[in-house]
C-alpha cells in the first residue's frame, strides 16, 4: 500500500523495491495485488482505506477487480495508471507502444542513466526545480529508486502497459469512496490518457485536477493533495 507524504521512499514499495524482497519473479498487477491481499488477510483489518502513487493505482485497481471491496472503504488515485495507458483500436487516447519499448530499452542499457531522466520527468525539473522541489529532493529520489532491484527496475517498466478496464468496470459497480487526484502537467502518465478516461467511467467518483502539477505531485504539490485526501477521508 502506498501513502501519499513528503517521503520519496514512498514512492514505490512493492516488491523489488523499498525494504521488499529482491524477487526475481512476480512483476505483474495479478502478483502485486495477491500481495496486497495478503497483507489485508493476514492483518485481518476492515473499512480500509488504499491510498495509491502512480504503479501503485495499479494495484488497488486489480486488488478491488480481483479480490472485490469487502474490506475496502474508500479507494485513493493519485497520478492513476488505469483505465490503460497503452494505445490500441479500441484504446486511441493511450500512448504509442513505442513511448514503452523505448524506456524499455534505456532502462536494460544503463538503468542509472534511465533513472535520472525519469527523475526530471517526474518532477518537471524544468519548471519545479528550484521553486516547488529542491535538487537535493531529486537525488534523493534518483537514489532511493537506484537501490531498487535491477530486475524489477526492468521488470516495472514493462507493466505499464497493463489493461485495467476490466477492473475499473467493477470498481464503478461497487458501494465504495473513490477519488482520483491528477496533475495536469503529468509527464509519467499524462492526463488525457489516464485520470481523464477514468473519470469517465468512474463518474460518481471526487476527481481533482492540479493546475501544473506534474507527475511528482506528492512533493510539488504536497499542500493541494494533503488538503484533498483528508476532505476526503473526513467526508
Amino acid at each position: 500500500m502506498q501513502c501519499p507524504n513528503n517521503v520519496p521512499e514512498a514512492v514505490e514499495t512493492g516488491r523489488g523495491f523499498g525494504r521488499s524482497g529482491r524477487a526475481a519473479i512476480g512483476y505483474d498487477y495479478d502478483t502485486f495485488a495477491a500481495d496486497l491481499n495478503t497483507l489485508i488477510e493476514v492483518l485481518d483489518v476492515t473499512d480500509v482505506v488504499l491510498a495509491g502513487f502512480s504503479m501503485g493505482t495499479g494495484e488497488i485497481g486489480r486488488y478491488l477487480g480481483s479480490y472485490g471491496p469487502d474490506r475496502i472503504d474508500k479507494a485513493v488515485f493519485i497520478a492513476a495508471l488505469e483505465p490503460y495507458l497503452l494505445r490500441t483500436d479500441t484504446n486511441p487516447a493511450g500512448l504509442d507502444g513505442v513511448v514503452f519499448a523505448s524506456a524499455l530499452a534505456v532502462a536494460v542499457k544503463d538503468r542509472y542513466t534511465f533513472l535520472h531522466q525519469f527523475c526530471a520527468d517526474v518532477y518537471n525539473t524544468d519548471e519545479t526545480l528550484g521553486i516547488r522541489v529542491s535538487g537535493d529532493v531529486i537525488e534523493s529520489s534518483w537514489q532511493v529508486a537506484c537501490s531498487g532491484s535491477a530486475y524489477a527496475s526492468v521488470a516495472a517498466v514493462i507493466t505499464w502497459a497493463t489493461d485495467f478496464r476490466t477492473d475499473v468496470a467493477k470498481i464503478a459497480g461497487y458501494d465504495i469512496g473513490v477519488l482520483i487526484v491528477h496533475g495536469t502537467h503529468d509527464r509519467i502518465l499524462p492526463i488525457d490518457a489516464t485520470a481523464r478516461p477514468l473519470r469517465a467511467l468512474l463518474p460518481r467518483a471526487r476527481y481533482v485536477e492540479i493546475p501544473g502539477a506534474p507527475h511528482g505531485l506528492l512533493w510539488t504539490y504536497a499542500e493541494d493533495v494533503n488538503h484533498e485526501l483528508l476532505a476526503f477521508l473526513a467526508h
